[in-house]
């Protein structure tokens, strides 16, 4: 599990079971950093159960580590883009349900931006 934890001194702390993933002064987070870390919230809270972020393996759905360094995405083969993955999301591909009354267009979009980091 990825835990949010912001400091005494302003430092945004994410952790992870392997330790600190991410750390930055408040003030130095960047409107993407910003996006990103909201994107792992949501992913925590709707994906985490199936799909592992830190490892490429499969849980129920595919393994989401390096996602954007492939050419194509696990299931659907459409080239790995912000779009496709906004588009996965809305348009899901076999057993993996529809977030598109549970998120709006801009979660989506933070998700898909969190997936490019990993």
């Amino acid at each position: 599990m990825t835990v949010l934890k912001r400091t005494s001194a302003g430092v945004i702390l994410v952790l992870a079971a392997g330790g600190i993933i991410f750390a930055a002064l408040s003030s130095d987070i960047t409107k993407a950093d910003s996006g990103a870390i909201q994107g792992l919230r949501i992913f925590e809270n709707n994906c985490a159960g199936c799909h592992f972020a830190d490892q490429e393996a499969s849980k129920r759905g595919p393994g989401l580590k390096n996602l954007f360094a492939r050419e194509t995405l696990p299931a659907t083969g459409r080239p790995v883009t912000i779009e496709n993955v906004v588009r996965q999301l809305k348009e899901p591909f076999k057993n993996m349900p529809s977030f598109v009354d549970d998120l709006s267009e801009s979660e989506m979009e933070a998700v898909a931006g969190y997936l490019e980091t990993l």
